[in-house]
């Protein structure tokens, strides 16, 4: 088995058009140097019938056989295991909740695996994301002459796929992603694997090839607009059932950057709110020729351009040659079935990250180079995200009912929120129109977070996150969205098992319409029945949690009872509500067996040795933990021990918990707040004591050097002026006299001694020696 190592650490097919000479050595020449010709390498594939009532897909595993290999030549001897490959059913992925121990691709991008307590967590350096240090955007620099390319993982072979990315480029042609073959046919050309997926872009509009071994299949979207606007796009492809998809911005009718929604005058004028576009301009769909069901590809999915020259179409039997263009733009959100794949550095030119915006450390930079914002992470609000959010408790047959100031779009919506419960079920917000006709609603079940969506007169339809439990007691920040009937729902990190998306393949489904009602239409922590003006019974009671944070169609609704009225709506009515989120002690009443305590864990406890602590090998005491035997500090930063934790002393130019960050160092070294009270008034004290004695051994040496003595009166150090200087502005146009002590080298001046602007802080470099 033959292979080239990329920058980015995957295998590469060999090729006999091995492209541009690279640093590693070549399949072909190591061919050459053997006189040997080598036709097919890689790590094997799951061929079309090799196991029949595979429906699914097939997933090829590697594993050690028990026999064992010798090679012997003459002098020497090499002796290995065997590795053994056979496929399996399957759609490849880890099993829902698994815990990864640490191993050596567990966290991605330099991260450094640590453990806590049974499972495996990744301290990620800035720029990258998740619970696996996943990097989720890269800036290719592919130009004329320059082929610049990335690799991520091969792609699954699955019945049913869905892959998606977003898209930022000035470039009309270039090759987005490609998974295929990369050389000519073998002889004879009929029994070629042709199983191929290229997305490009041509003329800036996007162009997909889909071969999955009964015959190509083209498509097109003749988009209203060009993509290569710089302007973030999404574009999504989907294959099931013999049917293939290309989508363009989920047919939402905006960008990435922003969705049309009518503000309140704009509703209010004469030209009404947007509409959706037209479906020809939005999407393209196709159906697959019988004979083939899964990709049958085992090279990597390259990103961004070809590793080689294209292969030739004809012999391929596709109906036009490939783009061989390298891609100049950005990349981001790289999605396989939901999962999100980091984007490596590319091979051959190399991409950076985007840089940092300055939206704070509770801000994330959106909008596309033309039309930049910054936008509030969840939990915080304010022109400057700044100002943490106000949570709202829901008790027992509660719920707040809301009226909006503007009118969602009928065609495209979308909902986030914060919430912490233990409760298995209830609505966490309701979206509906007058009767509940048409309802978008987040809601528990079982624990489960779930999207329902109720177009009339279509049937109730439910996406939902069925391997994750999220009723727990922590923190959770649900995002969801609709564009016509399809939908996406993700929570906190919006990968794997966190994220799930609906894509309709029905061209009549997607334009259908979603009515709400502005005056009634959002409910938050139930939905309550009325008689007459009364409450009989509250559907979908929400209570035993806490909400806050919410937004629909991105802009912050009232949450009642901290906040009655935003500009996007006022509360109308509610029950049940109270302000704040704290909980009753948990351990009120609970006796753990010693050693160990009782932890009180919001709402419900464990018995443990608290934070810090470890129980002892014999399980008789609790002890410190080391937690730098984790070595979680990134960047060559310094471990501290502590007993409730650890410190991480950075090296110059970083700092944060773990050193992740770019800046300054002393940022990383976090003090209580009561240490840090007394710390700051030693500090000033000292300060003034220092500046008051330089002061009056100043002036005490000003007089003696004018040959009087120094006085104190009432307190107060006086002294004769001993030199003078003119005043341009002095009355009747003779010269005003003002005193300027003249300082020699090692003199202190008061002026240098001054707070800084923060107040009730000061910094004592500014206290600083003349000369």
């Amino acid at each position: 088995m033959c292979a080239s190592l990329s920058t980015s650490s995957l295998l590469r097919p060999c090729s006999a058009l091995d492209p541009v000479p690279t640093p590693h050595v070549s399949c072909l020449q190591l061919g050459e140097a053997a006189g040997v010709t080598i036709g097919q390498v890689g790590v094997g594939a799951c061929r079309e019938g090799r196991r029949p009532g595979c429906g699914g897909g097939c997933v090829l595993r590697a594993g050690l056989s028990g026999q064992f290999s010798v090679v012997d030549a003459n002098t020497s001897a090499v002796a290995g295991p065997r590795l053994a490959l056979h496929n399996t059913c399957g759609c490849g992925g880890l099993p829902a909740g698994h815990a990864t121990p640490c191993t050596a691709g567990t966290c991605l991008n330099h991260g450094r695996c640590v453990h806590i307590a049974t499972r495996a967590r990744c301290v990620c350096p800035h720029h990258t994301h998740g619970s696996r240090c996943k990097l989720l955007a890269r800036h290719f620099k592919g130009g004329h002459n320059q082929h610049g390319w990335a690799w991520a993982p091969p792609l699954p072979a699955c019945a049913k796929m869905h892959l998606s990315l977003e898209v930022l480029t000035r470039a009309r042609d270039a090759t987005l992603l490609y998974s295929g073959p990369d050389r000519p046919p073998p002889r004879p050309a009929h029994h070629a694997t042709r199983d191929v997926v290229a997305l490009e872009l041509r003329g800036g509009r996007p162009s997909l090839l889909v071969d999955l071994g009964g015959g190509p299949v083209s498509l097109g979207v003749d988009t209203a607009a060009p993509l290569s606007d710089n302007t973030w796009h999404r574009l999504d492809v989907l294959w099931t059932k013999q049917v293939v998809l290309l989508l363009v911005d989920l047919c939402s009718g905006g960008t990435m950057d922003h969705t049309p929604t009518p503000d309140v005058p704009h509703y209010h004028s004469n030209t009404g709110p947007p509409q959706p576009p037209e479906p020809h301009t939005c999407r393209a769909r196709g159906r697959l020729p019988a004979g083939g069901q899964f990709l049958d590809v085992s090279g990597p999915l390259q990103v961004g351009g070809l590793a080689h020259p294209p292969p030739p179409h004809a012999e391929y039997g596709w109906p036009r040659p490939l783009v061989y263009q390298p891609f100049s733009g950005c990349l981001r959100n790289l999605r396989v079935n939901g999962e999100v794949i980091t984007v490596p550095r590319a091979a051959l030119m190399p991409t950076v990250p985007p840089r940092d915006s300055a939206c704070g450390p509770h801000g994330k930079c959106g909008g596309s180079p033309d039309s930049l914002r910054c936008d509030c992470l969840a939990g915080w609000t304010g022109d400057s995200c700044t100002t943490p959010a106000q949570p709202t408790s829901f008790l027992p047959s509660s719920y707040a009912r809301l009226a909006l100031s503007f009118t969602p779009l009928p065609h495209t919506t979308s909902l986030q929120l914060r919430f912490r419960t233990r409760q298995q079920d209830g609505h966490l917000v309701v979206l509906s129109s007058q009767h509940s006709r048409d309802r978008l609603a987040l809601q528990l079940v079982q624990g489960h977070l779930c999207l329902l969506l109720h177009q009339h007169p279509q049937p109730t339809r439910s996406l939902c996150l069925s391997r994750v439990r999220l009723t727990d007691g922590r923190w959770h920040v649900v995002s969801a969205s609709r564009h016509g009937s399809s939908t996406l729902l993700a929570v906190d990190e919006r990968d794997g098992e966190l994220y799930n998306a609906s894509i309709s393949l029905s061209v009549s489904e997607d334009t259908t319409l979603l009515q709400d009602d502005r005056q009634v239409g959002l409910h938050i922590g139930g939905l309550p029945e009325y008689t007459g003006v009364s409450v009989i019974k509250i559907h979908g009671d929400y209570h035993d949690g806490c909400v806050d944070d919410v937004r629909v169609s991105g802009w912050v609704v009232p949450l009642p009872p901290a906040a009655n009225s935003t500009p996007w709506g006022q509360a109308s009515m509610l029950q049940g509500v109270r302000e704040g989120c704290s909980a009753p002690p948990a351990c009120a009443n609970v006796t753990c067996r010693p050693p160990l305590i009782c932890v009180d864990t919001w709402r419900s406890y464990h018995c443990g040795c608290g934070a810090g602590q470890v129980l002892s090998g014999k399980r008789d005491a609790c002890e410190d933990e080391d937690e730098c035997a984790w070595d979680p500090c990134l960047h060559g930063g310094t471990c501290l021990n502590k007993p409730s934790g650890f410190l991480c002393q950075c090296a110059s130019g970083f700092s944060g918990r773990h050193c992740h960050l770019p800046g300054p160092a002393d940022t990383s070294l976090r003090l209580s707040l009561t240490a840090l009270v007394a710390t700051v008034a030693w500090s000033v004290l000292i300060l003034l004591v220092v500046c008051a004695l330089l002061l009056h051994q100043h002036h005490r040496r000003a007089a003696l050097r004018r040959g009087g003595p120094a006085r104190v009166n009432g307190g107060e150090l006086t002294a004769s002026p001993s030199l003078a200087r003119p005043n341009p502005h002095g009355a009747n146009g003779q010269p005003a006299w003002t005193t300027a002590a003249v300082r020699e080298p090692g003199e202190w001046d008061e002026r240098e001694c001054l707070a800084v602007e923060e107040p009730c802080e000061w910094d004592e470099k500014e206290c600083l020696a003349v000369g």
